[in-house]
């Protein structure tokens, strides 16, 4: 038995985990068995804490004495009052890469993890021709920013759930704001394949004609509408949709946008012609295709 009361330490898993994780403290029991086969080390319940988050897990590692690069690993964990910002850090990199994490490093920048489950299970070391190592993470996060893309407008006080399974990345919220004025609601972001991420992102909107005119106006969006959000203005409240599909990791971004507005009785102005219509109901539709 080996006993566990680690204080001001460090955790070097560099097989899983880009960067050694600090710990504030480390406390729990491991029973290391061997046999003629492998040794095995296996702990209770395991107590951590760090600047990033608190939490507990249980550990199994399995060593084969006759080829320890094939160890296996087996981890369970559950995190919580922990930082979204620091998210990254617990993202398995062999499966993910270095471009999801970097991506995940700049776009998860604020809010609480509530809750966050992990599952961890699967050679530590992965070999060509072999199945890579499971895992699935899971954090409940209330209050976070997503700051997917530059230029775009950040979703902020995201409530929701961020889900990584394998090579792919789900985030379902159940509300987020962004611009001045819009709430949205059934949002989703999906990445299908970290190793070649491309960002889909779908919700609906409770919106406000200014900022559909934002949108236009201070998005990458205006190098597609030219001059239209400086001579046109759109008062009055509205609902609509708004659909993302950007490749992560090309160089220049080239994304395809779709947007649906629903008017109901709003209000349109051409400032320059002095124009202005009331009563306007209907759809206002726009894709970059």
């Amino acid at each position: 038995l080996l006993s566990l009361d680690t204080k001001a330490g460090g955790l070097d898993l560099r097989q899983v985990f880009r960067e050694p994780v600090a710990l504030d403290y480390l406390q729990g029991v491991i029973r290391m068995r061997a046999s003629p086969e492998r040794w095995r080390l296996e702990s209770d319940r395991l107590l951590v804490k760090n600047p990033d988050a608190t939490g507990q897990a249980v550990l199994r590692v399995d060593i084969p004495r006759a080829d320890p690069h094939a160890a296996e690993l087996s981890l369970m964990a559950r995190l919580t009052n922990a930082r979204v910002a620091s998210t990254w850090r617990y993202v398995p990199w062999p499966p993910a890469g270095d471009k999801a994490i970097d991506w995940l490093r700049r776009a998860l920048v604020a809010g609480t993890v509530t809750q966050g489950d992990f599952l961890f299970d699967g050679p530590v070391s992965h070999r060509d021709g072999q199945p890579p190592m499971r895992q699935l993470m899971r954090f409940e996060v209330s209050g976070a920013t997503l700051d997917y893309l530059p230029g775009w407008p950040a979703l902020q006080k995201l409530d929701g759930v961020v889900t990584i399974d394998g090579r792919s990345l789900k985030v379902e919220g159940q509300q987020a704001s962004l611009l001045d004025a819009t709430v949205a609601h059934a949002l989703r972001a999906d990445i299908p394949d970290l190793r070649h991420p491309r960002l889909a992102v779908s919700g609906d909107l409770q919106s406000s004609g200014p900022d559909l005119v934002r949108l236009f106006k201070e998005s990458p969006l205006r190098g597609y509408t030219g001059s239209l959000a400086e001579i046109l203005q759109i008062k009055g409240a509205l609902l609509g949709q708004l659909m993302l599909d950007i490749p992560l990791a090309a160089q220049t971004h080239t994304a395809d946008v779709s947007v649906k507005a629903r008017l109901d009785e709003n209000q349109l102005v051409l400032p320059g012609q002095s124009l202005l219509v009331d009563g306007l109901r209907g759809e206002v539709r726009y894709s970059t295709k």
